[in-house]
């Protein structure tokens, strides 16, 4: 060919390529919007890499969001004020990790939704010895390192007053001129927000907590209500996002803000190698390596993971059975075993006490496939030989099942397959990793009565404190990314090594031929890129239906040129579908969800549109007519339900629901995406409940849904703005008819709204862990009323305080409630602590042990809401409480029920015996008050004698008394 033609074509294809790439960049340059984000000095949210590209926290958080937004961002960096200075000017337009102040809300606009969470605290370097965790003696007098225009440096000036502590504090305008300044020593500790974790700073104390937000510019209105929409979408469709991010680029906040103290530094000093037991048979959660003979599996890495978070180094020993190496640990011959399932008679069994929950071991329930185990109460259940803690765990918390021991995984298999058990247990794990094989036709795995199983580390009852506590400090450090790698290594099958040279040389003609014919289609490739990378935007890659884009655009369209027709929008998903994938494998779970689009496009392929939105969430949007009215869509969505069940039975059990919300023709100009949220609201009904399928929305259910989001959204400033007020309900003597205490109750008195009820936000609260804050405000609160009541003479009575069952799993919860004392010099017997019957049975020794500590310290112990629907007097022969507080539904029905009459006499005649005293609650009427009186109930409380008061009011009250 002729060189002239040959560089002709050339240039032509060049040209083509070329006119292709400016056709679709000025494409999507129409659709996106520049937007600057400011960024700064901090480790880990927006840095820019050698190659000029940005990652971290804030980079990921905008990327997802510009898919709500079609923003595009460019990076401009500065100092902190340099960055509040250029979006007042107008110079930039966002800016990321902004903490609410009032000054700074008269300067710039905050998003309504929060992007994160973070902790202010103080920092010492690694190398610093003088100063350890919550040792404030040794940090009085040092320098402090502090950001200029930072509202950390208000929490710090609190912190200080409250330790009763003098730094000297050097100001810096940068994270790194501060960083620098530790590591060279110009200052001994640094104040800064807990994302700056590294390995080369330690903790020394937290000093406050604040969410932080996305700001702009004040009067930005319309940047604001994009930059709202977008994130409430994102929240919507991921709500947990903010969590996964940080847990991502930093770890678990809870794990990260550990901090180490002196004698715990020296305990690892003198014990760098810690000698564990793990039993040698249990694959994959640990087992034996036949070749290496080291300790290998699931718990075994996660020990060593552990154990390098704490700093010890370790020596693993083999045992027969998991039974065999606990009784290692009872006799001293180890200092840990990898496995103990946490229960009270295996630990007074062995010996051994044992760390908090490190992991979570999920079993599977399997069962003759013709059998209906799971509407059975009582079953025989085949357990191997040797797993002797493991057998305590199931009576302790499965008193009906009977158990019976087979030699080994797969004889209690064949003895669930003979009909000689009921089921047996098998490791989810273990299902998709080794018994592949052996795993028998005629059983399957249950779904929705998976047992799990709470791990923790096992050691001597004698052992030393500061062996638990670095334990329970390093647990808490392990996070998901930990578990999931983890468990990846040891389910997936190593391959041979591939040869890739080797390969080459063998292949090197295929390879040619390969080039050649590369180059021929590359041309027709690239003329059809702009077709997949539409048809990629509307299809979802996994089932291929249409992905949520696609489906929001088509039914807008559908529901904009149809007015008058009223529609269906159906919500379904898989129950724990997340079992699954645990279970068997995201393979499987793949499948079961290209399936579950099977299914939907047959069924409701020709009445309508569907997509997959999700997950295993799909959505679909089905004509209401004659030939698809409400009950041929029952019937429809029945045989959808149906259809899958059929599917999966040879391996398990599918539960599906599905939410519906009705499209009324008034309607049309509703959002889809809130169509959506109302069949998912529908949906949310009936999740964990195995006898209901299909839920329609309700209205009731919506009104709450938003005022919840509604109440989230204020919470922060509701607290900053001191919306939250203590209020007081007396407790009469029914003896000498006088107010002998009170109880301390939460009212938040909204400025528009007036007040809101404590039914609403208080769930919603013990949900979201904003509770363990609102309770310490409520703590402060009361101390400032005694000490002032202490100061001007007046009457005192103990005040009791309500423990959210939030605080079991703080471990500074006491350590705080103390130092609050200490600070107003309030005397612990004014303080009685109300802990909610129901809170007892969850985690029964976790609360027996914070009660003991509480009661050694002097505090009383009520317990709450008795005889409610947990109660259990082996709970009074354990814990020793002070206080029995009857719960009201019981006094409800005494009028119409004698047998309500005897048992709250019961009650009471008990507690005389067991020297406890007795409060009965929620007490209305005269009747109610002569029955407690005739039976010498000790006190009472209740809207008879007052309802819940301002401080004012109950100053008033306890004053016209006389003591």
């Amino acid at each position: 060919m002729d060189r002239r033609i040959k560089r002709l074509l050339r240039l032509v294809g060049f040209l083509i390529l070329f006119s292709t790439y400016m056709v679709s960049t000025f494409s999507y340059a129409k659709q996106t919007k520049l937007i600057k984000v400011g960024y700064f000095d901090y480790s880990g949210f927006i840095e820019k890499d050698a190659d000029g590209s940005f990652t971290g926290y804030g980079v990921e958080y905008l990327k997802e969001l510009s898919k709500y937004t079609s923003w595009e961002y460019e990076y401009v960096y500065g100092s902190w004020s340099e960055c509040l200075e250029r979006l007042k000017n107008g110079e930039i337009d966002l800016l990321c990790t902004a903490q609410y102040t009032k000054e700074r809300d008269e300067l710039y606009d905050y998003c309504e939704y929060s992007s994160g969470l973070e902790y202010a605290v103080l920092y010492a370097s690694q190398q610093n010895d003088e100063i350890y965790y919550k040792d404030y003696e040794a940090l009085n007098g040092k320098k402090v390192g502090m950001m200029e225009n930072s509202f950390q440096n208000e929490q710090f000036h609190e912190f200080q007053k409250k330790h009763g502590l003098e730094l000297q504090p050097i100001y810096f305008k940068t994270t790194f001129e501060m960083e620098e300044a530790l590591k060279s020593g110009l200052v001994d500790v640094i104040v800064s927000g807990s994302l700056l974790a590294s390995p080369e700073i330690k903790l020394i104390d937290k000093i406050g907590v604040k969410p932080f937000y996305f700001i702009t510019d004040e009067g930005n209105t319309v940047l604001m209500k994009q930059l709202n929409a977008g994130m409430k979408e994102l929240l919507l469709e991921i709500p947990d996002f903010n969590t996964v991010l940080y847990e991502k680029y930093y770890g678990s906040p809870v794990g990260i803000l550990q901090g180490r103290t002196k004698a715990e530094a020296e305990f690892i000093e003198e014990n760098k190698t810690l000698r564990v037991s793990y039993a040698k048979n249990c694959y994959p959660m640990e087992y034996q390596d036949s070749k290496t003979k080291q300790a290998r599996g699931i718990f075994p890495d996660l020990v060593r993971k552990i154990a390098e978070y704490a700093g010890f180094e370790l020596e693993f020993v083999v045992a027969s059975s998991p039974s065999e190496a606990l009784r290692m640990v009872g006799l001293g011959e180890v200092d840990l075993s990898t496995v103990f399932y946490g229960n009270v008679s295996g630990g007074k069994a062995y010996g051994i006490c044992y760390s908090n929950i490190y992991t979570v071991d999920e079993i599977a329930v399997i069962a003759r496939r013709d059998s209906n185990v799971e509407e059975r109460e009582e079953l025989t259940i085949a357990v191997p030989n040797g797993y002797t803690n493991y057998v305590m765990y199931l009576q302790e918390n499965y008193p009906n099942w009977e158990i019976e021991n087979y030699r080994d995984i797969d004889h209690c298999m064949e003895a669930v397959d003979l009909g000689k058990a009921d089921i047996t247990l098998v490791d989810a794990l273990y299902l998709q990793t080794a018994s592949n094989t052996s795993f028998r036709k005629s059983l399957v795995v249950v779904s929705g009565m998976e047992v799990e199983m709470p791990v923790s580390l096992a050691m001597q009852q004698n052992s030393e404190k500061e062996l638990c506590t670095i334990l329970n400090k390093a647990v808490l450090m392990i996070n998901e990314q930990d578990l999931k790698e983890i468990r990846i290594n040891n389910t997936t099958v190593n391959t041979s090594n591939f040869q890739l040279l080797k390969w080459l040389r063998q292949h090197l003609g295929l390879i040619s031929v390969f080039i050649g014919f590369w180059a021929v289609i590359t041309f027709i490739a690239l003329q059809r890129k702009e077709l997949y990378y539409r048809r990629l935007a509307m299809i979802d890659e996994l089932t291929g239906v249409w992905n949520r884009t696609h489906f929001l655009k088509e039914a807008e369209e559908i529901l904009n040129y149809n007015k008058n027709q009223e529609y269906y929008m159906i919500s379904t998903d898989i129950d724990k579908f997340k079992y699954i994938n645990d279970t068997f494998g995201y393979n499987m779970g793949d499948e079961v969800l290209k399936e579950e689009a099977r299914q939907f496009a047959e069924i409701f392929g020709t009445r309508g549109i569907f997509a997959r939105i999700i997950a295993d969430e799909f959505v679909g949007l089905i004509e209401c007519s004659e030939s698809e009215n409400e009950k041929d869509l029952m019937e429809n969505l029945k045989t959808f339900e149906s259809n899958m069940r059929n599917y999966a039975k040879h391996y398990f059990r599918i539960q599906i629901k599905i939410g519906i919300y009705k499209i009324e023709k008034r309607e049309n100009n509703i959002r889809i995406t809130e169509c959506i949220d109302r069949a998912n609201i529908a949906k949310k009904h009936i999740k964990g409940n195995l006898n209901q399928m299909i839920s329609y929305f309700d209205e009731e259910t919506a009104k709450r849904s938003a005022l919840e989001n509604e109440i989230e959204g204020k919470m922060e400033k509701a607290l900053e703005n001191g919306e939250f007020c203590v209020y007081y309900q007396p407790k009469y003597n029914l003896r000498t008819e006088k107010i002998e205490g009170a109880e301390a109750l939460v009212r938040w008195i909204e400025p528009d709204k007036g007040m809101i009820g404590p039914n609403l936000f208080i769930p919603l609260f013990e949900k979201n862990g904003f509770i363990i804050r609102l309770d310490f405000y409520v703590y402060e609160t009361v101390c400032k009323h005694l000490k002032q009541w202490i100061k001007e003479g007046k009457p005192l009575v103990p005040i009791s305080l309500n423990v959210s069952r939030a605080h079991l799993g703080t471990p500074n919860f006491i350590p705080d409630l103390v130092a609050l004392l200490k600070k107003y010099e309030i005397p612990v017997e004014l303080i009685e602590l109300e802990l909610k019957e129901s809170v007892f049975s969850e985690n029964e020794e976790v609360v027996e042990k914070m009660v003991v500590l509480l009661k050694n310290i002097g505090f009383r112990i009520t317990i709450d809401d008795f005889g409610s629907g947990y109660s259990s007097l082996n709970l009074l022969k354990q814990i020793p409480v002070d206080v029995l507080k009857i719960d009201k539904g019981l006094l409800d029905e005494i009028e119409n029920s004698k047998k309500s009459k005897i048992i709250i006499e019961q009650v009471v005649n008990m507690a005389k015996k067991l020297n406890i005293y007795t409060v009965c609650e929620g007490v209305e009427t005269q009747q109610e008050e002569e029955f407690l009186k005739e039976i010498q109930c000790n006190a009472a409380q209740g809207d008879l004698y007052s309802t819940p008061i301002s401080v004012d009011e109950f100053e008033t009250k306890i004053s016209g008394q006389e003591f």
